[in-house]
């Protein structure tokens, strides 16, 4: 975090970091030692860099690239054009979410979400792909002679200019190729400026006044697009984050159960192991319920059967409560007690 806050110094007082270079060399120089001992330790518990188990981890793997680059920038190696891996010391940020828990969470669910986010982008690209092909062999040639006609309801015609400020007709500069129609449709959809500089030259200047085409094309490229795909994009993340907090919540609630539970090395040692704990008592009775539903007359007819079913139920309750009874004897034997309402989440 330390080492963040001055990359952000730098480029907040010394952009070209030429006027205080010799400091912002030897503060990256300094957290690149700290994080090379850091790796070196971390390699060293998991058993050497020769072992599996320290490149299981993608964190490792992480911080292996980013000190080797801060090595070789610290030797003062002319790199070339690898110059801009000196980028990369902006991601050492990204190392806290192996030290800060929730939001190791968040990035581990985030990866975990790509498959499933990765359909639905493709859908929407598909998408795209056909207005923008669509767009191009519509409106590139509109303002091709430099300017457009604009009709007003009483048949009044105004010429407009339709060279930009880049120098091209509208047309060319929008919707010139594919890729650049493609643009245009991502600035439509962000709506950053979409509707004074994208559509309404088209929507006045093309067919004569006409813009039932233009709206239909524009209004649904923005409820499909912008409307429907980004909210099922959203809850593809959403899905994939609850189903992750259900499923750390089940993990430490099955920790926390297990911690309750004595080791069976306990066993001879004057307190409850985990095959005592569970021989305590008898197997409680097993209650055989109807394999079919009863009828009005079979019920009053076998009205001794289910007095007898209830007597089973009564009988497993007391069971339960002697059981739970004795168990809590033995736990107070060693000086713990039984949490019973986290033993039964």
């Amino acid at each position: 975090m330390a080492n963040f806050v001055i990359n952000i110094i730098e480029k907040e007082i010394d952009p070209t970091g030429e006027t205080y270079a010799e400091y912002w060399t030897a503060f990256d120089n300094f957290f690149t030692i700290v994080f090379l001992v850091e790796l070196v330790m971390n390699m060293y518990t998991c058993g050497g860099p020769h072992k599996r188990l320290f490149w299981y981890s993608a964190w490792n793997m992480f911080d292996t690239v980013v000190v080797a680059v801060g090595i070789v920038l610290m030797s003062g190696a002319d790199l070339g054009p690898f110059e801009r891996l000196k980028l990369l010391r902006a991601f050492r940020v990204l190392r806290l979410g192996r030290r800060i828990k929730s939001l190791n969470k968040i990035i581990v669910s985030l990866i975990r979400c790509v498959p499933g986010v990765l359909s639905a982008l493709a859908l929407m690209l598909i998408l795209f792909a056909i207005y923008a092909i669509v767009a191009v062999d519509m409106f590139r040639d509109f303002g091709n002679g430099g300017t457009y006609n604009t009709w007003d309801e009483y048949g009044n015609m105004t010429e407009i200019s339709a060279i930009t400020s880049r120098g091209y007709w509208y047309g060319r500069e929008y919707y010139g190729t594919f890729s650049k129609a493609m643009f245009t449709l991502y600035q439509v959809m962000t709506g950053e400026g979409w509707a004074e500089e994208v559509v309404r030259p088209l929507l006045f200047g093309l067919y004569r006044g006409d813009a039932l085409f233009v709206s239909v094309f524009f209004v649904s490229f923005l409820l499909l697009l912008d409307t429907v795909m980004v909210n099922v994009v959203v809850a593809v993340l959403l899905d994939k984050f609850t189903m992750d907090t259900e499923e750390n919540e089940s993990s430490t609630q099955i920790a926390d159960a297990t911690e309750l539970l004595p080791d069976s090395r306990d066993e001879g040692k004057g307190r409850p192991g985990a095959t005592e704990m569970f021989q305590i008592g008898q197997e409680p009775p097993v209650l055989k319920m109807p394999t079919r539903q009863p009828t009005i007359g079979s019920t009053i007819g076998n009205d001794f059967s289910l007095h007898a079913k209830l007597d089973q139920l009564l009988q497993r309750d007391e069971w339960m409560m002697q059981h739970m009874k004795k168990l809590q004897e033995q736990m107070d034997a060693f000086g713990q007690r039984l949490p019973t309402s986290r033993l039964f989440m």
